[in-house]
């Protein structure tokens, strides 16, 4: 079948996808994410890749799939992922004001004194980024909203 679903256009080593009709909440016009090739995003149903998200090798998004760039702060004791609202440090997922409303005794009891010691030399650093992905997610929601 031929793909009505979207375009691409060359961007460095990677393609970026836009939407040559409405479908789910992407309209017409709308600029994605990047892929790999064109076999990386199916031309059926509403999946889509948003903003800088990149999807490559094998990958394949399909039915109803949304991709989105996960923010990432690494190089330390944990990596801390964020995405869709939640916020993973170590092996403990919640959301970001979950995360700030944790006592140190409840730190503690996740990852014992070493990760108490790391949550308050790192809690001032990833407050803000975390405030910042939350406040892009909450964009992305209200911009579904709309439409």
């Amino acid at each position: 079948m031929k793909n009505t679903k979207f375009k691409t256009v060359k961007e460095g080593e990677m393609l970026r996808i836009i939407a040559l009709k409405d479908f789910g909440i992407v309209s017409k016009g709308d600029k994605g994410g990047l892929i790999e090739k064109k076999e990386n995003l199916s031309i059926y149903g509403s999946a889509w890749v948003y903003g800088d998200a990149r999807v490559s090798g094998d990958a394949r998004v399909s039915g109803d799939a949304q991709v989105y760039k996960v923010s990432n702060i690494s190089g330390l004791k944990y990596n801390v992922p964020a995405y869709n609202g939640f916020i993973q440090i170590g092996c403990e997922l919640h959301t970001f004001d979950e995360w700030a409303k944790f006592t140190n005794k409840e730190i503690l009891a996740m990852d014992g004194k070493d990760g108490l010691k790391w949550w308050k030399e790192y809690k001032p650093v990833i407050t803000p980024i975390a405030k910042l992905h939350i406040k892009k997610v909450k964009k992305i929601s209200k911009a579904k909203e709309i439409k």
